[in-house]
């Protein structure tokens, strides 16, 4: 009786444990979407807001920037052709060019107010860019659960989003201004190819070129996430609820229309036919499909889905294809150069400057002991065949051998050099330098430049590549060697590092 008794309380507790874990999980589920966005919205703070509003305020005036620059130059450019024009048909410049001032300020305008041009849009970039477009979403979903965020935080998530705005109606612009150029750009290619204005028309081809590719490293910054989104993002995938947002509320997602009980498979398999039913359709329809010369239905069949099979395919590789351009910032009016063009231009000063550092060891004549000289330099990258720099350099004693090394100041040095690329990694180098070859205690103590020396350098570089760095080696001629006190060498061996 007691053992009877006692599993019949054990099971009343099991019962009731199960109905509170229920109750616990329904409350749970219930408040996870905003219990979850609360935290993310609350681990944001100002770093989040400050980021991002640097980032897309920083892109959006570089591409301001960079456009009206554009727009100034091409319209001195076909001020000029007008002028030329008119000399010898002056009715066919007024047809070409009249107007286009007008046009150019209106361009200049929508560039300068996105504001204006983006209106109650809900995406005003008419392009999918997937790091922006998952941004975008974001803050949609944390402005809508936003409840316990401070006034403050609220007007700074406001404030953020209106940034995103603007920088969308930017990047908007610039492409509408992309496909006006290309039309401008084949308009005047095919009137003026008879009146000698090839050079013209190339120069105008390079400036649209380079622009666009500017404008495509804009887009793969948007796509390269900051430390403070990657963090908030990850946050938010957590979160059930904002993974069901991002489904029915991403750009990606209006474009391809998901239906919104998409994730409830009940619903979303209703109405499909199974494998089973497929099948007996398939052979319901044997009977009355006329059979191939030399076959039967059931041959004529398979040939029939073997080629819908094909057209599915090819229809889907198309497909693809389109997305693949659509996401990557394909643009239909992209020109392609028919000239080797130079990547340097689309980038900022600080990232065409060049660092590195050379060495070259030299044997030295008594009683002058043997020296080792170490150069640091910083180039300048005006094309990705030409570079220049200038540098300095330290000549260190180490004394007369192996048993008897002594590190002593032997000499300073500046230099400037000049690299030409000849064939693949081969280099043509030119530099000039001057050198103080005496030895000193302070810096202090070295006299002005009338006591150094200098040396006209040209020669060779081998360029390799390091891990993801580049290493070179240079063999140099001296043609002032002789003019040294005492007499330098003519040729001289160097290698270093870049980065």
């Amino acid at each position: 009786m007691k053992i009877i008794l006692f599993h019949f309380l054990r099971m009343i507790l099991t019962i009731i444990a199960c109905i509170i874990t229920m109750l616990i999980t329904m409350q749970v589920n219930g408040q996870d979407s905003t219990s979850q966005s609360r935290f993310a919205a609350d681990q944001m703070g100002d770093r989040f807001f400050n980021s991002l509003t640097k980032k897309y305020n920083s892109i959006g005036n570089a591409i301001e920037k960079k456009t009206v620059k554009l727009l100034m130059r091409l319209q001195k450019k076909e001020q000029k052709m007008k002028s030329q024009l008119s000399k010898e048909d002056s009715l066919k410049a007024a047809q070409l060019f009249n107007g286009t001032e007008a046009k150019y300020q209106q361009l200049q305008n929508n560039i300068q107010n996105p504001a204006s041009t983006i209106g109650s849009a809900v995406n005003p970039l008419r392009e999918y860019i997937p790091g922006l477009d998952s941004m975008q979403t974001a803050l949609k979903f944390l402005q809508q659960n936003s409840s316990n965020l401070s006034p403050a935080g609220i007007q700074q998530l406001q404030s953020l989003n209106a940034d995103m705005r603007l920088l969308q109606g930017n990047m908007q612009s610039s492409t509408d201004i992309q496909a006006y150029l290309k039309q401008r750009e084949q308009l005047l290619e095919q009137e003026l190819q008879q009146f000698g204005f090839t050079r013209e028309i190339q120069s105008i081809k390079k400036e649209i070129y380079y622009y666009q590719q500017q404008m495509t490293a804009y887009k793969n910054m948007l796509n390269d996430p900051v430390k403070m989104e990657r963090l908030v993002l990850t946050e938010l995938n957590t979160v059930p609820a904002f993974q069901t947002f991002m489904q029915k509320n991403s750009y990606l997602s209006s474009l391809f229309a998901i239906p919104p009980d998409y994730s409830d498979t009940s619903v979303s398999l209703a109405g499909l036919q199974t494998r089973a039913q497929v099948q007996q359709l398939i052979t319901q329809q044997l009977g009355s499909m006329p059979a191939v010369s030399g076959g039967n239905a059931a041959s004529s069949a398979t040939q029939m889905l073997q080629q819908g099979l094909q057209q599915a395919q090819q229809q889907s590789s198309t497909l693809q294809n389109s997305v693949n351009q659509f996401a990557n910032g394909g643009n239909s009016s992209m020109i392609m150069p028919d000239f080797k063009p130079n990547s340097q231009k689309t980038k900022t000063f600080l990232k065409r400057i060049k660092l590195g550092w050379n060495m070259q060891s030299v044997a030295g004549i008594a009683p002058n002991p043997n020296t080792c000289v170490f150069g640091l330099q910083a180039g300048y990258k005006f094309s990705d065949t030409k570079e220049f720099g200038v540098g300095a350099s330290y000549i260190m004693g180490t004394g007369y051998g192996i048993q008897d090394i002594q590190l002593t100041n032997q000499g300073v040095g500046i230099r400037s050099y000049l690299d030409i690329k000849a064939k693949k990694s081969f280099w043509i180098t030119g530099g000039f330098e001057y050198n103080y070859m005496q030895a000193f205690a302070r810096y202090s103590s070295i006299p002005g430049f009338q006591f150094w020396q200098k040396s006209a350098l040209l020669g060779v570089t081998k360029k390799y590549k390091l891990a993801k760095k580049e290493g070179n080696f240079q063999l140099l001629y001296d043609f002032l060697a002789d003019q040294e006190i005492p007499r330098g060498r003519s040729l001289i061996f160097r290698m270093g590092y870049s980065f």
